[in-house]
């Protein structure tokens, strides 16, 4: 049976953990052994429960921020495993794993996943972005493949000599069915007690997904109830000066917020992919988004979409236009299936062109 050792540095509530989930058991079924190791979630942030029912490993001095001697450690644990393991492959998740595993000396094939977009994300910026490029270059000459959730991804990396073309695959990740429940049942469940129609957003609270132009979106559409699925750093300021019609309602079971949603909403400035519209979308919601390469991509064949830049107001209006229009269409996403054949065929090419 072959193995595959995945390295993230945490699995928080988010896109990332939703690829995971659907990602690992389908690889199991075709016939690998996985492992993950990851580290604990940073404070304010929460860990998702799918941890619980992964294959996971935890390392005690792996997180997210850049700490020198805990990355030390944490890299000779990550060494430790590998030894105890004896992968036939190395799969990296976001930057921090990243940089740990593809510093290690071993012969065994790497594979770095970019979620994000990072070129894009606020958190980085100037000198900052200067030296993530100038590691990603410096990285790149250790990785066989790179998969991104996009092409669009691919080629802002390209841009910036993160890598060779012949090293990068796109491959769309999929999400499980969504089985909703009564439309009134979820509004009693979460307190909800409006008749105009619901605009759900979903994500964390965090400066990149830009939830703060959320709260001017819901002051100047009183015509529309916002509610709002999950938490993060921005949750106490966004509160004080949320209006009556955007209520926050911290993370639920999807099947839960999205059987309330008459419309999807994004206002993310930097994305891979969406997982929140990869959702809104396999239950044929209308998705009113930002204008960003990620979500012209991820929507290009999809029907119920309504494109908005950067202003309170074209989101509002992009939101009543939705709503003039709507209708709901049948879902458009990848299976689990497909998702983890695909990349299972990566795994065993890469293996083949190494022996």
């Amino acid at each position: 049976m072959p193995k595959v050792l995945h390295v993230i540095a945490r699995i928080n509530r988010g896109g990332t953990a939703r690829y995971l989930e659907n990602l690992v058991p389908g690889l199991q079924e075709l016939g690998w052994e996985v492992l993950i190791v990851t580290g604990s979630v940073q404070h304010g942030e929460l860990e998702d429960p799918v941890v619980e029912q992964l294959p996971v490993k935890k390392i005690k001095y792996l997180g997210r921020k850049v700490a020198p001697i805990q990355d030390v450690l944490a890299r000779r644990q990550i060494k430790r495993t590998i030894k105890e393991f004896q992968p036939d492959l190395l799969h990296s998740h976001t930057f921090k794993a990243g940089l740990l595993v593809r510093t290690i000396n071993t012969k065994i094939p790497k594979i770095h996943s970019f979620h994000g977009h990072l070129l894009f994300d606020p958190e980085f910026r100037g000198l900052k972005l200067s030296i993530i490029i100038l590691i990603e270059r410096y990285l790149a000459q250790a990785t066989k493949l790179f998969i991104t959730t996009g092409e669009h991804v691919a080629k802002e990396l390209l841009k910036q000599k993160i890598g060779k073309d012949n090293q990068y695959i796109s491959i769309s990740p999929s999400i499980k069915k969504i089985y909703l429940l009564d439309s009134n049942l979820a509004k009693r469940k979460l307190g909800i007690h409006t008749d105009l129609p619901i605009v759900v957003w979903l994500g964390r609270l965090e400066l990149v997904k830009s939830p703060d132009i959320l709260v001017e979106i819901a002051k100047i559409t009183p015509e529309f109830f916002f509610a709002v699925f999950g938490t993060g750093k921005m949750l106490n300021e966004l509160s004080n000066h949320a209006p009556e019609n955007l209520k926050f309602l911290g993370w639920q079971e999807a099947r839960v917020a999205w059987s309330v949603a008459d419309l999807a909403l994004s206002t993310s400035t930097n994305e891979g992919l969406s997982n929140t519209l990869l959702e809104a979308k396999s239950i044929g919601l209308p998705i009113i988004s930002r204008r960003i390469e990620a979500n012209i991509e991820l929507l290009q064949a999809y029907k119920e979409k309504y494109f908005a830049n950067n202003t309170p107001s074209e989101f509002s209006e992009a939101l009543k236009r939705a709503h003039q229009n709507i209708n709901k269409t049948t879902s458009m996403s990848p299976t689990s299936e497909q998702f983890s054949l695909n990349v299972s065929n990566c795994y065993v090419s890469l293996i083949s062109n190494s022996q």
